[in-house]
């Protein structure tokens, strides 16, 4: 299992939201998204994402199955959502 943590430093809205949904696609294997400080982990889905109550500047941590997938890359992805 791998994961890593990355602070959202946008709006959580649906297009933003929309946005982080793809890229969370394009990652291979189980993925499970859980706000940091909540034990709830969510698939990777709209309702599961507005479900974890995001706020600008929370932390979220994206956790696979998928040993092999570079979570770096993907963070930069994310922080580069405005």
């Amino acid at each position: 299992m791998s994961n890593i943590t990355v602070k959202i430093c946008f709006q959580p809205n649906m297009r933003t939201l929309s946005e982080l949904l793809e890229i969370l696609r394009n990652i291979c294997g189980n993925v499970w998204v859980s706000k940091v400080g909540c034990e709830r982990n969510v698939i990777p889905s709209i309702f599961g994402l507005y479900s974890l109550d995001l706020h600008r500047f929370d932390s979220i941590c994206i956790t696979t199955d998928n040993d092999g997938m570079n979570l770096q890359n993907i963070k930069r992805q994310i922080q580069m959502i405005s």
